[in-house]
């Protein structure tokens, strides 16, 4: 982050976690992808898709 302060904007990642009333429930997050306009490198970015993944095995 020190070479991107401005990523502190979209991290740490966040989860949005919810339920509808008819019971689904709904997980939201933004994909590594879209901090790309940060400029970031392709090693940051796969550090990010890392996290992602973790999530993504976290919730299935």
């Amino acid at each position: 982050m020190l070479a991107h302060p401005e990523l502190a904007l979209d991290l740490p990642f966040r989860v949005l976690i919810r339920q509808q009333a008819d019971g689904r429930t709904l997980v939201s997050y933004h994909p590594a992808e879209t901090l790309q306009r940060y400029g970031l490198d392709a090693a940051a970015i796969q550090a990010l898709k890392k996290l992602e993944k973790l999530v993504e095995k976290s919730i299935h």
